[in-house]
């Protein structure tokens, strides 16, 4: 349900010229659409109806400048249920923004534009929903013949923390795209990452993020890794990247981001926090939520590679680094959550300091977190620190599968009402549209997922959406593949793949 609705700036725009609202007929109310998963919501002042896809369902009077945000009611037995909830009068948080001859005018919300969206697929059951802003027209009534307008009186933008997503079994919610940079290649330049963030933005992807990688040991270049590529079984002990190799820094590309975007939310997959000093990082993402007008997110991991951990000077965090991510966790959420804070921990231990602004996301940027299978420490993490998704890489629809079962049972031997259909389910995948087939033996984290023709990847991509994947990270190729060939199957994604998946 939608927790809370905030007035986040200044009026935007004024102008006094009428809007048709081309149905509203004399009397009705106004009504705020917003898009998510597919489907249309409507938030209405007054009494009326709740459309969703056209289908009409019953919701409860509301007075003439109070803003009610609905769930529907489950009267059609299709397991789009949902209790009805008032959130506030959205009226009078609206009118500190207007001006003074223009604050008794707010009788509701007209259009509405939905500047940033994340849809949580509710995987069996119903959850999730959309977090971002809506853009508000501000409308008083005016009557024009028998038919009633709305004469727009001003803009101003409200962050929307969580809508519901109404889905059924069937899987109807959109899966959403993100970008995972290549900015971790031999040889890469800033115009290739820049014109394919510009792309991403333009295809609207939900998100860009870059990776987290500090060394290449010479050790790789040998295959003399003491393990495998990411603990990763299938791989060998080596990184698929030179240690002569001419590669970016994740972290510097993230501010970078924020100023070359608008609409996109932005991260790294994953910050290793051993290499971090917590309360640097917390600080740190805090002013980039502010350069990027709210659009961080957090990923947190362990990492998995000594020699790396040597080269950050971590290399005694390496045997705890899992406490490491959990006092991390808990440093970020204290100082983005309060004016002081202090901690007393095994690689903390401060008095009392302020670290400056507070994040603009409310109560913080969403953090995912990675590399953690076992199903009980997972739930636990998730219960504890209420987590908003996870990140993974090359997981096939049989593993998804297994995994989220397994949490959400430990989810269920917990106090509260957590669930894996709350999470955002990601999954880092290598992506090249072919003209040939490729080979689709099952090879666990070396499966051609997201490598085969059009079709294939239509195929696996509508299989992962059935597993309760809600966003993979497209990951292009490491080499052999140009820059410019990516952009070309980016758009062959978006255009031709898309559809086809999101139409199931």
């Amino acid at each position: 349900m939608l927790r809370d609705a905030e007035a986040v700036d200044e009026l935007v725009q004024i102008g006094p010229e009428p809007i048709d609202s081309g149905r509203l007929q004399e009397g009705a109310a106004p009504d705020l659409v917003l898009h998510g998963c597919g489907r249309r919501f409507q938030i209405r002042t007054g009494p009326g109806q709740l459309d969703v896809h056209d289908a009409p369902i019953e919701t409860v009077p509301g007075t003439a400048d109070e803003t009610r945000f609905f769930e529907p009611i489950d009267d059609r037995g299709d397991g789009m249920g949902g209790e009805v909830e008032a959130v506030g009068d959205l009226a009078d948080l609206l009118r500190p923004v207007l001006p003074e001859d223009q604050q008794n005018q707010v009788l509701g919300i007209g259009e509405a534009d939905l500047l940033q969206q994340r849809s949580i697929d509710a995987g069996d059951g119903i959850g999730g929903g959309v977090h971002g802003e809506a853009q508000l027209v501000i409308q008083t009534t005016c009557r024009f013949g028998g038919l009633t307008r709305w004469s727009e009186i001003g803009r101003v933008r409200v962050r929307v923390h969580h809508l519901p997503a109404y889905i059924t079994r069937d899987k109807r919610c959109v899966m959403k795209l993100a970008l995972y940079l290549p900015n971790f290649r031999n040889e890469v330049t800033v115009e290739e990452l820049e014109d394919l963030t510009s792309l991403a933005e333009d295809l609207d992807f939900d998100s860009v993020w870059t990776l987290d990688r500090i060394v290449v040991p010479e050790a790789s270049d040998r295959t003399e890794l003491q393990y495998s590529f990411g603990m990763m079984k299938e791989f060998p002990k080596a990184l698929p990247v030179s240690a002569r190799g001419q590669w970016y820094q994740g972290w510097p590309l993230i501010p970078w981001l924020a100023a070359k975007t608008s609409k996109v939310r932005i991260g790294m997959s994953i910050t290793d926090t051993p290499f971090r000093a917590p309360g640097v990082l917390a600080a740190e993402i805090a002013t980039v939520d502010h350069l990027s007008d709210g659009r961080v997110n957090v990923g947190v991991g362990a990492g998995w590679m000594p020699e790396e951990f040597a080269a950050a000077s971590a290399s005694h965090i390496f045997p705890k680094r899992h406490k490491h991510v959990r006092e991390t966790i808990e440093i970020m959420q204290g100082i983005w959550t309060n004016d002081l804070f202090e901690y007393h921990g095994e690689f903390a231990d401060f008095e009392p300091c302020g670290f400056g602004a507070k994040p603009l996301q409310d109560p913080h940027p969403p953090i995912f977190f990675s590399g953690l299978k076992d199903p009980k420490r997972s739930a636990n993490r998730i219960a504890k620190y209420n987590l908003s998704g996870w990140i993974g890489i090359q997981d096939t629809p049989e593993e998804l599968t297994e995994w989220r079962s397994a949490i959400q049972r430990e989810l269920d031997e917990l106090e509260g009402s957590h669930s894996m259909d709350d999470l955002e389910i990601c999954s880092m995948c290598w992506f090249v549209i072919t003209d040939e087939e490729s080979d689709q033996t099952p090879q666990g984290k070396a499966t051609n997922l997201l490598i085969g023709t059009a079709a294939q990847i239509t195929d696996n991509l509508k299989r992962l959406k059935e597993a309760g994947l809600t966003m993979p990270l497209i990951w292009p190729p490491f080499q052999d593949v140009p820059v410019s060939k990516t952009l070309d199957d980016l758009k062959q994604l978006h255009e031709e793949i898309m559809p086809k998946v999101n139409a199931m």
